[in-house]
């Protein structure tokens, strides 16, 4: 459960059932609800078809930077279970990550920021097409490279440090090795991380249990090298602030699972969910207002099978509202 200020208003992201797709009524839309609850302002930036690649690529358009005072929230990807099942488990943990560094946006530096960022080696403009949260910064943008002696460094203080970058499908975007204040950390661990259908898609790797003072990160190319074919690429590095709370919500069971060409399963359902539950435990640990809430119980639903109607949409409020402790 996460406290909520009165009044603070709410931005959500998600998809066809954030927007309130299948009810008849907006004020009944149920992020509509729940700010009737809490008060305040609605920021929605979901978008209809979509899944949980798109949700981080709208949290890096639209999550302010340095100080968000709107609740967030985020409805489980139901679209990404039911397009690829198990498939798109891999990438869940990553890109939620990625969402909810850039939800408690800091201090973050673009990958092509001067100084402090200190690039070696041979580094590229890589672009803005895959919605990386450096893009919204100009002139900063990600950056790629295939020299197998480039790295890029920067200072930072605290605790926890976030590296954005992107995940492929496939092996043609390799991981990168991190270090930490000269020790070998691991690596970012993205490679094939994006969801089947994503291509390309926004992920974040969280370097934690640090000291509160002053430390170095490196992020070098992989000692094996870089094969021909092959690049790395990195979006930014990011140290979270404490924000306005964040809930996570489940993807529910919904009542027809092969609705309109579905391959996903309750099950798949149900071990992203245990997914996005660690993924909200790990953040809350860290000391970050991050809550998981359970979205069951729906009793009303349009006849394609997805959808909830009105009365189904207040259901699914009333889930949000169960992890909220509203504060004067």
């Amino acid at each position: 459960m996460v406290e909520v200020q009165l009044n603070q208003g709410v931005q959500a992201f998600g998809m066809s059932v954030t927007l309130g797709v299948a009810s008849l009524n907006a004020a009944n839309y149920w992020v509509n609800r729940y700010a009737q609850f809490v008060g305040g302002a609605v920021e929605n930036r979901a978008i209809s078809g979509t899944g949980l690649p798109s949700m981080v690529a709208q949290a890096n358009a639209y999550a302010p930077y340095s100080g968000r005072t709107r609740t967030g929230l985020v409805d489980g990807p139901l679209n990404d279970v039911r397009q690829a099942a198990s498939a798109c488990l891999p990438s869940i943990k990553p890109a939620y990550d990625a969402l909810i560094s850039t939800l408690f946006s800091g201090s973050f530096r673009g990958a092509s920021w001067p100084a402090p960022v200190v690039r070696a080696g041979v580094w590229s403009n890589l672009g803005t097409s895959y919605g990386g949260r450096s893009c919204f910064f100009p002139p900063n943008a990600p950056m790629q490279t295939t020299d197998p002696t480039a790295s890029i460094t920067f200072q930072f203080t605290g605790p926890i440090v976030c590296l954005h970058g992107f995940a492929s499908e496939t092996d043609d975007w390799l991981d990168l090795d991190i270090e930490i204040d000269g020790v070998l950390w691991g690596s970012t661990d993205w490679t094939f991380k994006a969801r089947p259908g994503a291509g390309k898609q926004a992920v974040a790797s969280v370097i934690d249990g640090l000291s509160a003072g002053a430390h170095t990160i490196k992020v070098k190319a992989p000692a094996a090298g870089i094969p021909s074919g092959h690049k790395c690429v990195i979006d930014g590095i990011q140290c979270p602030l404490i924000a306005a709370p964040v809930l996570l919500g489940s993807v529910p069971d919904i009542p027809d699972w092969t609705a309109l060409g579905s391959i996903g399963t309750w099950a798949d359902a149900q071990d992203c969910n245990a997914i996005i539950e660690q993924v909200a435990n790990e953040w809350a640990a860290r000391g970050y207002p991050v809550g998981y809430v359970t979205v069951e119980n729906i009793r009303a639903w349009n006849a394609d099978g997805v959808h909830p109607v009105d009365r189904g949409h207040l259901n699914w409020a009333l889930c949000y509202l169960a992890g909220t402790r509203i504060k004067p």
